[in-house]
């Protein structure tokens, strides 16, 4: 299943969109050499990163707090892409 929707993420910008869900989550999904992804380089496939950084309209689950770097911002680390595709999921998918 294809939840990060490599095209909604647009990879070849500077900054990729956020994808919102269709409950109204929404979620900034980033790789790059400035970025807390792995590999900290910038590829164009979300699929070629083993985790990548992202910032949430709220806060996450508990789950979610091992890779939570700013509270106030809601960025988190390091996150494992099929955590991020799990989370999609559970907010109805993108839109």
């Amino acid at each position: 299943m294809d939840l990060l929707n490599l095209e909604k993420l647009q990879f070849g910008e500077d900054t990729n969109k956020r994808l919102t869900c269709k409950d109204g989550f929404w979620l900034s999904v980033q790789g790059d050499r400035d970025k807390y992804s792995k590999p900290r380089e910038k590829c164009y496939n979300a699929y070629a990163y083993d985790s990548m950084e992202i910032m949430a309209s709220e806060l996450l689950p508990p789950n979610f707090k091992k890779y939570l770097d700013n509270e106030k911002n809601r960025i988190y680390g390091y996150v494992p892409v099929e955590m991020i595709e799990s989370l999609l999921a559970s907010h109805g998918g993108v839109c």
